[in-house]
């Protein structure tokens, strides 16, 4: 397969392959064929890194068809379930099995879904082995707050929602030394779960009060006639340069919109007015947890 430029900072968020994910996903009508169509077309187009979870329902299975079917070698990152107080050997056999649903035998990166989790001797027991025995490259935590970051040598990727409107990990002390330390942080959540992308007018009743700085985000980014995914992509970019960014897709005409506003800049100026904005704005709602 023959491969064109690499889309390094951009992770294919693939929750939606299996399942619908967040308010703007409808995928119900996309065949098998149709999702393996749409994987090789992100691949071939240089995006080489994927997200997903052993909680995505059939993601694991669509993504290892692929994987076998095309016979690649793409950079997954995934994530476990809720451990508790599971043992060694539970733990290491979720973990097992997702590699087997990936048609793999070891894989970029694995994310505990509940940081918490870390504070379980086994987990840090499980990292352990799987780092040394080269099963996974890197070993991190997917997280919502700067209270569930753990230090720890054998964390080297954490992942977490930040956008316009959900700012306060940026300014997290905590994450800038991680990420000063060489530490990856990927974003997630960028057009929060859709919610950015929506016409206001249809946004549910229950998140009535966030209608008014939607329309404000949407008015702007026509004035600037600009993409508002390329507008929610740009803030991330200028509020940490360095981060990696998770952009759930599930379809081809989604990822050639991708590719188009991959070139799109903006003022300074009009970034750091809207970087303003939202965070004037914030609200608990732009948490989708609060939905």
């Amino acid at each position: 397969m023959t491969l064109l430029n690499k889309n390094k900072n951009i992770i294919i968020g693939t929750a939606q392959l299996g399942e619908n994910y967040g308010r703007a996903n409808y995928n119900d009508n996309f065949s098998m064929k149709d999702r393996i169509a749409f994987l090789n077309f992100t691949y071939k187009n240089g995006f080489l890194d994927y997200d997903t979870a052993y909680a995505y329902q059939s993601s694991h299975e669509i993504i290892g068809k692929w994987i076998h079917k095309e016979n690649i070698k793409p950079n997954i990152y995934t994530k476990l379930p809720l451990l508790n107080s599971s043992s060694k050997d539970q733990i290491l056999s979720i973990f097992t099995t997702s590699l087997q649903q990936l048609k793999l035998e070891n894989i970029e990166g694995l994310f505990l879904h509940n940081p918490r989790d870390w504070l379980n001797n086994n987990t840090r027991y499980f990292a352990d082995y799987i780092i040394k025995n080269k099963l996974v490259n890197y070993f991190g935590l997917s997280i919502y707050s700067e209270n569930d970051i753990h230090i720890d040598e054998n964390i080297k990727i954490i992942q977490t929602p930040g956008n316009i409107f959900n700012q306060e990990i940026f300014y997290s002390n905590k994450l800038n030394e991680f990420n000063l330390n060489n530490g990856e942080i990927h974003i997630r959540s960028v057009f929060i779960q859709g919610l950015l992308l929506m016409q206001p007018e249809k946004i549910p009743q229950k998140l009535d009060i966030l209608k008014k700085p939607l329309y404000y985000i949407r008015n702007f980014a026509n004035e600037l006639n600009i993409d508002i995914k390329s507008l929610a992509i740009l803030c991330v970019k200028k509020l940490m340069p360095n981060a990696k960014i998770v952009i759930g897709l599930d379809n081809i005409t989604q990822a050639k919109n991708l590719l188009n506003i991959e070139n799109d800049t903006i003022s300074n100026t009009d970034i750091e007015e809207i970087i303003r904005f939202g965070r004037k704005n914030y609200n608990k709602l732009w948490d989708p947890r609060n939905w």
